[in-house]
């Protein structure tokens, strides 16, 4: 039988995907897997400006999160290799 999140993980995590919905950092998005479960989160990233990459749209991969009695943990899947730098350059 599989246990129920805690009520703190989940407002953390609400908390967390709300602020980034509402007020997104420039450059990155995030998005829920499946819309009923907050624990699994999609990450993008948008190609940086004056680069090749500009006007891209780059699925980097997910985030799982797993809510444990004494600790957080996250697991994070990488689609691609990460030869692509910040700057844009490979």
């Amino acid at each position: 039988m599989a246990m129920q999140p805690s009520s703190s993980a989940v407002r953390a995590l609400s908390l967390e995907y709300r602020g980034l919905q509402e007020e997104p950092v420039e450059g990155f998005c995030v998005k829920l897997v499946n819309e009923d479960n907050l624990f699994e989160w999609e990450v993008a990233i948008f190609g940086p400006p004056d680069t090749l990459y500009q006007g891209g749209y780059f699925k980097v991969g997910s985030i799982t999160y797993f809510d444990e009695i004494r600790h957080w943990r996250r697991k994070t899947l990488s689609r691609s290799e990460d030869r692509i730098k910040w700057t844009g350059l490979v």
